[in-house]
């Protein structure tokens, strides 16, 4: 451990539990005694001296280390004097106050320990968040433990209602001479996590102390990659007058806290939009070739906001994809395509298959199958009258476990095909083993089929590849007339896209199936 062996370092410790040693520990856990396994041994350790640092092995990571009680991690390689300094940054005195809070540092020794997470969150390629919170108006006495409880509360508050992606382990916390104070929850990685975060910690101690409460945010790499530096921002940024409304709450890059606080709207809109009727179904027609009939329509999901209006998918699904929304909203998806189809086929419409696209998180759930039976028994459609998308690059993720998953839908008479097909690098072997119906020809491929070879070229390729597997192919994203004409001497077999129907609502769907409103290439052929 860069010439720091395993050993303890006597401190006075007043609040050390009875019967702990008043010592602080450096911690090898690979140095467990023979037969002892490593996390019992560290547990002993915790349990005998009032403070241990460990050393990150290949068995206990820094998770599973401070699980076991462990007061700060260093991973091999960590500078000496860092770790003698961080044992004499535990539990200093703070003038009169007494004893400062566990987990709180002197300013110098919280410099160096943002300084390793800044380094880590390099290695990982992701952002550091650091907070400032100054406080007017209120009582100054305990404000550091103020914020320290308000922090691990709050955390553990968003972690319950799986309302944030991180999960509240260990705070680093420092206070400046103003009072203010700096800290980092290291397992923060997304930017409107710390808005929601600061958010949440403003209104709490504005809530319990009374003062007026000040939130600056600072990110790295954006706003520096210096410890000393990111810090200052961070105070640069609760000292800035204004804010996110009346919660002034401050990032030092003004556009970041721009788009945090947008997304963090859009985010907290999202969890109640169902619930709302907010979220419904658009449907676009899938065209065959030869005939100019509508054999086809995929259901694409839309949100309708009150106050934005219709809300762009590449907006909102990533959203739900990270907060998980987008089970419930994939499974209503699902049940709405099949009722609306079931009901069209009662009205005396000519039968189509509908066809719906998975997440990777509802191809991966363990009731997929049940879910699928469950919407198709409700509404009454027949199997043969849902198709499943699932994308190429999702299949590659785990090709063999991804073949059986496509196997057992299909054996219940569901349709499935590869959606974005050309894009997930796949090879003919693992192709020959997905039991699938049809392929969908990425857009960006047909954008300029007509004026790239390459694109030709590829196009071609998979057109001929599924005819020759006997699978039937889908162009999807056709807006012109020579495009149409390209696919058609391919002998493609289904076209999709703004040149025949944008993406409508049911009762326009409706009308389009009805022949009341036909596209335009099906009344040319008319």
């Amino acid at each position: 451990m860069s010439g720091v062996e395993s050993a303890s370092i006597e401190h006075s410790d007043p609040e050390g539990a009875p019967g702990k040693i008043a010592a602080r520990l450096v911690l090898d856990p690979a140095t467990s005694p023979e037969g002892e396994p490593a996390a019992r041994f560290v547990e002993r350790m915790v349990r005998r001296y009032a403070s241990v640092l460990a050393l990150v092995t290949e068995a206990l990571d820094e998770t599973a280390l401070l699980k076991l009680g462990v007061a700060e991690v260093f991973h091999p390689g960590a500078p000496a004097d860092l770790i003698l300094k961080r044992l004499g940054a535990v539990a200093q005195p703070i003038g009169e106050q007494g004893v400062r809070p566990a987990g709180s540092y002197v300013l110098e020794h919280f410099h160096s320990s943002v300084g390793v997470q800044l380094e880590r969150a390099r290695e990982r390629e992701r952002p550091l968040v650091i907070f400032c919170v100054r406080e007017e108006g209120g009582s100054a006495a305990d404000f550091v433990a103020s914020v320290q409880l308000a922090v691990q509360e709050q955390s553990e508050a968003l972690e319950d209602a799986r309302e944030a992606s991180f999960a509240h382990s260990r705070m680093i916390l420092s206070e400046f001479d103003d009072g203010s104070v700096v800290f980092c929850v290291p397992s923060i990685h997304l930017v409107h996590d710390a808005a929601l975060l600061g958010k949440r910690l403003q209104s709490s101690l504005v809530s319990k102390r009374g003062g007026d409460c000040r939130v600056g945010i600072s990110c790295s790499p954006d706003d520096g990659v210096d410890p000393v530096e990111i810090t200052q921002r961070a105070r640069a940024a609760a000292s800035r007058n204004g804010g996110h409304g009346a919660s002034k709450i401050n990032f030092f890059t003004e556009s970041m806290g721009r788009w945090a606080f947008e997304r963090l709207a859009l985010e907290t809109s999202l969890r109640s939009a169902l619930h709302n009727g907010e979220i419904t179904v658009f449907y676009q027609p899938r065209v065959d070739m030869d005939s100019r009939a509508m054999n086809g329509m995929e259901a694409l999901v839309r949100w309708n906001h009150p106050t934005f209006g219709l809300v762009s998918p590449a907006q909102f699904i990533p959203i739900a994809e990270e907060t998980g929304l987008i089970v419930p909203i994939g499974e209503w998806v699902l049940r709405e395509a099949c009722r609306q189809n079931a009901e069209w086929r009662a009205q005396g419409i000519a039968p189509i298959r509908v066809s719906v696209n998975l997440s990777s998180i509802q191809f991966r759930s363990a009731n997929l199958e049940e879910t699928v039976a469950s919407a198709l028994e409700d509404s009454g459609l027949p199997p043969d009258g849902l198709e499943l998308e699932v994308t190429e690059s999702l299949l590659m993720d785990d090709p063999k476990a991804a073949a059986a998953i496509l196997g057992r839908l299909q054996s219940r008479g569901v349709h499935v095909s590869i959606d974005d097909f050309g894009t997930g690098y796949s090879s003919l072997a693992y192709l020959k083993s997905f039991p699938v119906n049809s392929l969908k020809i990425d857009r960006t491929f047909i954008s300029d089929v007509t004026g790239n070879p390459n694109d030709a070229a590829i196009t071609t390729a998979i057109i001929l590849m599924g005819h020759s597997m006997n699978l039937k192919v889908v162009a999807e994203g056709v807006e012109t007339e020579s495009q149409l004409a390209f696919l058609k001497v391919l002998q493609c077999n289904e076209v999709q896209g703004y040149f025949f129907s944008p993406p409508v609502p049911a009762d326009r769907a409706r009308e389009l199936l009805l022949g009341e409103h036909a596209p335009l290439p099906a009344r040319r052929a008319a």
